[in-house]
């Protein structure tokens, strides 16, 4: 069993990426395979996945960083989303925040 849990920036922007539908789609795809995403350095364990947007496929689409302790505690905690054309990448700052956050929910 899965508990999605968002945190602020991902419920503020999810209804800009994904309709219900969409976000019930990536649900289900996290809890087939909850390591789905990269392990992305120097954030304590997030993870980022691809998602193909409303307009384009995965390459050009979605980023969905999440972290997983389901394993654990059947929790997927939701971080943030955004369309890689608004952002390339986390900054280092971003990843430091990050950390913090993954150190409180181990």
């Amino acid at each position: 069993m899965f508990t999605f849990i968002e945190l602020a920036s991902f419920s503020h922007r999810r209804a800009n990426y994904l309709t219900d539908d969409e976000f019930k789609e990536l649900q289900e795809n996290l809890i087939e395979n909850p390591e789905a995403g990269v392990i992305i350095q120097n954030t304590g364990g997030f993870r980022k996945l691809r998602w193909a947007s409303r307009s384009g496929g995965k390459r050009g689409g979605l980023r969905v960083i999440y972290y997983n302790l389901s394993a654990k505690t059947g929790k997927l905690y939701l971080a943030t989303i955004y369309a890689k054309t608004d952002t390339a990448d986390l900054t280092p700052d971003q990843k430091k925040q990050l950390k913090l956050v993954a150190s409180k929910l181990k």
